[in-house]
């Protein structure tokens, strides 16, 4: 992952100068395998001017493996997404937060499927007073989606404290998804997700991305200013 509070508000001090406002959207989608394998997606959405700031940019730290980088202007928006692909969880790198997958052991006696914790801690510069309040109103109206697919079964997904609140999570089949507000993303100081899951995933003991610390904000994107590119 992208560090978010980073990327955001240096993104939100750019479109600021420019006069837009609620012009960004981030989707993260994690998808493990039964392997022990997976990929990690990202997608941004954001105005067209702002395309000369992203283009030369990925979202994503370095990875073992390249990086799929699609950039597109699709339904008036400009969008980037990245694609980074692992053979274990141990090889994928993750900015500013700690990912891991727990084996909690067998069910059923030994003879079930193993039970998994999946837990992703972010951990935000978000508390940046004067900093948090440029991205805040960036962002307005707009939100932070984190995502996970699991290969089998969702045990329980637990509620995400945002500041005072707690979001609850939506279940579809094998995907667990967390939608919260992009102002409140940026200004938490702490993110949790956990979900807990059963499955017969060739993964023993606990396994950690690798956590790959943040560069700080470059405020504001050196780019041209003019009209969209098509």
């Amino acid at each position: 992952m992208f560090a978010l509070g980073r990327m955001a508000r240096a993104a939100g001090a750019f479109a600021l100068a420019l006069g837009l406002t609620g012009c960004f959207d981030f989707e993260q989608h994690l998808v493990l395998k039964g392997s022990g394998g997976g990929r990690l997606e990202v997608k941004m959405r954001t105005d067209p001017s702002l395309k000369g700031a992203f283009e030369n940019e990925t979202l994503l730290p370095a990875q073992a493996q390249p990086i799929e980088v699609t950039r597109e202007i699709k339904d008036g928006q400009y969008v980037q997404t990245e694609k980074a692909p692992f053979n274990a969880l141990s090889e994928l790198r993750v900015e500013n937060e700690d990912l891991t997958l727990t084996n909690n052991g067998n069910t059923l006696f030994g003879v079930g499927p193993k039970k998994f914790t999946l837990k992703r801690v972010v951990a935000s510069d978000g508390e940046n007073g004067d900093a948090g309040a440029v991205g805040a109103a960036a962002f307005q109206d707009r939100v932070y989606v984190f995502s996970a697919t699991i290969p089998g079964w969702i045990d329980k997904a637990h509620p995400l404290l945002v500041g005072n609140e707690s979001v609850k999570p939506t279940t579809e089949g094998a995907t667990v998804k967390w939608v919260i507000p992009m102002s409140q993303a940026i200004a938490a100081g702490r993110l949790e997700y956990r979900v807990e899951f059963f499955s017969y995933m060739n993964v023993a003991g606990t396994v950690s991305a690798q956590r790959v610390e943040g560069k700080p904000a470059r405020m504001p994107f050196t780019t041209k200013l003019g009209s969209p590119e098509n």
